[in-house]
């Protein structure tokens, strides 16, 4: 009778190539998964503009009021749009690789409207040196890879540099400044409705590394 063991050997084998596999696609997918958002500062109502109104990404100009998700892939020609979470707390992302900065991209929505799309809510672009493109989070085009919110190209920024734009922030922690415009919305909403555009800078060594923006209504 031949022995079994070589049998078992092979069997053993291709059993650790595929968990070696899903591993493999695990750890892609949550590379992937965009960073937690920082908690926004209790609802202290602010005069004047918000603190940004535009943004561009290569040839991708957007508002405030932000483009959609599906718009987004279609300009920037690549990603897939996933999603993670049930009921109030789901919310969709497409991610990018800028191989250039080692940074990922993320633009997320946490806003489906009735038509099916969604709505961008948040940026974030944030420092990921061992982040590697894949079918998850592709590269973008090098003509792709900068990102200003209006007119401002923030990473690399001293601080001075942005205190000089910017002001003072609020409530830095955790290497974050904090810039927060909440604004009371009349008309179909009641005095408890507000709108909140906010805008965080990441420090790292002295200069910003990692950008989070947005804008939300509970309206």
């Amino acid at each position: 009778m031949k022995s079994l063991l070589p049998i078992y050997q092979a069997l053993l084998r291709r059993g650790l190539i595929a968990l070696s596999s899903l591993a493999s696609l695990a750890l892609a997918a949550a590379d992937s998964e965009p960073p937690e958002v920082l908690r926004l500062a209790s609802a202290q109502f602010t005069v004047g503009e918000p603190v940004w109104h535009s943004l561009i990404l290569g040839n991708a100009v957007s508002e405030a009021k932000l483009t959609s998700l599906q718009g987004a892939r279609s300009i920037l020609g690549a990603g897939e749009i996933r999603h993670d979470g049930v009921g109030d707390q789901r919310r969709y992302w497409l991610c990018y690789h800028l191989p250039h900065a080692r940074q990922g991209l993320w633009l997320l929505s946490e806003a489906k409207r009735s038509d099916g799309s969604h709505h961008i809510t948040r940026i974030a672009l944030h420092s990921r040196p061992d982040q590697q493109p894949g079918a998850n989070c592709p590269p973008l085009h090098e003509a792709q890879q900068w990102l200003t919110l209006d007119g401002y190209a923030w990473i690399g920024a001293s601080s001075a540099e942005v205190q000089s734009v910017m002001g003072v922030a609020t409530l830095p922690a955790d290497g974050w400044w904090r810039f927060e415009h909440h604004r009371r919305l009349e008309g179909r909403c009641d005095r408890t409705r507000y709108r909140t555009n906010w805008l965080w800078l990441h420090f790292a060594n002295g200069r910003v590394d990692g950008i989070d923006a947005g804008q939300i209504s509970n309206c």
